[in-house]
């Protein structure tokens, strides 16, 4: 009915009335169109939603976990290298009375935390702790961290490494890997927390200890030392209950 009333008034001359009726007719169609547009279900981005939609990436498929460890010193350390492989061996699980794999494949030491107390009153104890590298440049490499014990005080401190150097990074322990992590001083009276990361390997690959076992209930997870020794030969001592090889 507009489009021929508009149809006549061309033909006659357009009336201002008419022509705001149609002005108003064709902005109204052009709103329709873009609301109908707009109820068009999106996802993705923005994308056109899909009928049937792809699987999600599992981008990890490691065991990942975050301990920490205490050890208590049964003798006097004065430069006692700890290595990679020492801190994956700290945890492992027997397959024979005297032989033991990893559980883990790989490491990285968030901090390190150490207590020591002078044995006698009067008398001092220290410890200290040096974050080993292969390249002293790196950004804080082989730098040491140490305190003193005053009268009935204790010394005590908690160290991260240096970020943006080796000692901030994972590492394997395979191989084994003997490259240092960190070097300790410390008395046989010191109470040593190591807050350790873990990785498990997805590659079916497994680390042996690096030293064996003595007198292991099969199948079962154990603990040991930051030097991987047995517990009988072991600087390291861990709590009671915890079963250490």
């Amino acid at each position: 009915m507009l489009f021929q009333l508009w149809l006549l008034e061309v033909v006659n001359g357009l009336s201002p009335i008419t022509n705001k009726l149609f002005n108003y007719y064709f902005k109204m169609s052009t709103r329709r169109q873009k609301k109908n547009k707009k109820k068009i279900k999106r996802n993705d981005g923005g994308r056109i939603q899909r009928l049937i939609p792809c699987p999600p990436p599992i981008n990890d498929y490691a065991l990942t976990c975050r301990k920490r460890l205490r050890f208590t010193l049964v003798t006097n350390l004065t430069g006692s290298i700890v290595t990679w492989s020492n801190l994956i061996d700290t945890i492992g699980f027997s397959i024979a009375a005297n032989s033991g794999y990893n559980l883990f494949r790989a490491v990285r030491i968030n901090f390190i935390e150490i207590w020591d107390a002078a044995s006698t009153q009067g008398n001092i104890n220290s410890v200290s702790l040096t974050w080993s590298e292969n390249d002293a440049n790196l950004g804080g490499g082989l730098a040491t961290v140490s305190d003193t014990s005053m009268s009935i005080e204790p010394c005590h401190i908690k160290a991260k490494p240096p970020k943006g150097t080796l000692s901030s990074e994972w590492h394997v322990g395979f191989g084994p890997n003997t490259t240092p992590a960190f070097t300790l001083t410390a008395s046989g009276s010191a109470v040593i927390d190591v807050d350790l990361s873990f990785r498990s390997s997805t590659s079916g690959a497994a680390n042996g200890e690096a030293n064996a076992l003595v007198g292991a209930v099969v199948g079962t997870v154990f603990w040991r030392g930051l030097d991987g020794l047995a517990a009988a030969a072991s600087k390291y001592s861990v709590p009671a209950g915890i079963y250490q090889l």
